[in-house]
């Protein structure tokens, strides 16, 4: 059976979308990147479709939220800072997503072979369908 996003159920999800991660991409392949990331969150925006953001600690050695994407997270989204590769560990988002009362998690972001990976998994778990984007 085919699975499809439904925007009532879904939520969007940026994993360590952070300067420290870009700069570690090749300059083309680092445009491409934002572009498609910046269009992904203005689209979740336009759908009206909740959003977090995570940060990988520590901060001010990795980066905030890129100002390329700040201004379109705009009250839809919320930042979390975490610890581990799987943001469903962190008790503070856990508890945010199950207040959000979504099934469907939307996910991108950076160190998709770890922290993107371990979190998609991690959501998983917790009962979400999950969606990578590409």
């Amino acid at each position: 059976m085919v699975k499809r996003i439904v925007v009532d159920k879904s939520c969007g999800v940026i994993v360590d979308y952070q300067d420290f991660f870009l700069s570690q991409v090749e300059r083309r392949s680092r445009a491409r990147l934002r572009a498609n990331t910046r269009n992904f969150v203005r689209l979740l925006g336009y759908f009206r479709i909740p959003m977090i953001a995570t940060l990988e600690r520590p901060v001010y050695a990795k980066g905030a939220v890129p100002e390329d994407i700040k201004p379109h997270l705009g009250s839809h989204g919320k930042v979390f800072e975490k610890d581990f590769f799987d943001l469903t560990r962190e008790k503070p988002i856990r508890a945010h997503l199950k207040r959000l009362k979504k099934t469907q998690a939307i996910v991108a972001g950076c160190e998709t072979d770890v922290c993107v990976l371990q979190s998609c998994l991690g959501l998983l778990e917790l009962g979400f369908e999950v969606f990578a984007v590409e």
